[in-house]
């Protein structure tokens, strides 16, 4: 009878609480977060029950040995028996919606509701300046609020992903980005002048002309040559051409230096490297004049053994 009364009193609980419960602000949670759901009661509790949407999620009473929890907040959820308070973890989007209590103190029926709203918190703010110089910020997350704060912006007017359109005139300004929701929030800021930022230099590569002149050469916006070596003048040597080299300074190196507002890059170039083509086509042109002798050669003796050939071959008919 005890267990039977005890089940009715439970089911009058939630019916109570489903008809009476007094309802409280929304909680909002970060996903995969935790939250402790507050009964705010004062005495010896006798019987509790939290509800999900209606369904049993923890339950207690003081003739019980055990606290039981119910379905999905099995092993992740904790019950104060002494204040009625529940803490549960891992937070996920189902985790959402109308929380319940019911408790009973010394006969009296209390109900309690808490609404929680999980959310995903936001990720890192990035802004990026679109091809019409107009700055654009990205986030993810749920429910994302954007504001930018800098030089001319009113923020009340400044809302929303697209942001302020600059110019080259304005480029020392530095602009910031927030992005909120109910759970957390994230800033960055931009400087505008990373909006006109140019290409960075790549590898610069050094070659030697037929004339024996340097050349460099290297990819990138704005890009300005200078050149230092021997006898030459930084302030002068500037350009992609180089010095024109000779056989007398071929033990010299030079190096070009290329630079823009990002970048640089620099190369050496030993001027014997310069000469090296020389000496191979000396060498080849001795090979093919050795091929060619050669060649001339073996056609020399093959002609005169032909002759000597035709020679006896005549030499026989006029005998016979």
């Amino acid at each position: 009878m005890t267990e039977r009364f005890a089940k009715m009193r439970t089911i009058f609980c939630i019916i109570f609480t489903l008809l009476y419960g007094a309802s409280s602000k929304t909680i909002n949670v970060a996903t995969n977060g935790k939250v402790t759901l507050q009964s705010h009661v004062e005495g010896e509790i006798e019987n509790i029950v939290w509800m999900h949407d209606g369904d049993k999620m923890v339950d207690w009473d003081n003739k019980a040995v055990n606290i039981r929890e119910y379905f999905k907040f099995k092993g992740r959820i904790k019950l104060d028996v002494k204040t009625g308070d529940v803490t549960f973890i891992r937070l996920t989007k189902d985790d959402s919606g109308l929380y319940e209590a019911v408790v009973i103190i010394q006969g009296r029926i209390i109900s309690i509701k808490h609404r929680v709203k999980v959310t995903d918190p936001v990720t890192e703010a990035k802004v990026t300046c679109l091809s019409n110089a107009t700055l654009h910020c990205e986030a993810e997350g749920d429910s994302l609020d954007y504001s930018w704060f800098g030089p001319g912006l009113q923020t009340a007017e400044m809302r929303g992903q697209t942001g302020p359109q600059i110019s080259k005139e304005n480029q020392d300004s530095v602009y910031t980005c927030v992005v909120n929701n109910p759970v957390s929030h994230s800033s960055v800021t931009y400087h505008a002048s990373g909006c006109f930022a140019s290409d960075p230099v790549t590898e610069a590569k050094v070659i030697c002309l037929s004339n024996a002149t340097l050349h460099c050469e290297a990819e990138g916006d704005s890009l300005d040559y200078s050149w230092s070596g021997p006898g030459l003048q930084t302030a002068e040597m500037r350009g992609q051409t180089g010095p024109q080299i000779s056989k007398e300074n071929q033990d010299s190196v030079y190096t070009c230096v290329v630079n823009n507002t990002v970048s640089h890059s620099s190369v050496t170039y030993h001027v014997r490297d310069c000469f090296a083509s020389d000496a191979g086509d000396h060498q080849l042109i001795l090979r093919v004049v050795s091929a060619v002798i050669g060649v001339i050669g073996v056609i020399c003796i093959g002609a005169a053994g032909l002759v000597y050939y035709c020679y006896k071959i005549n030499s026989r008919v006029i005998y016979i």
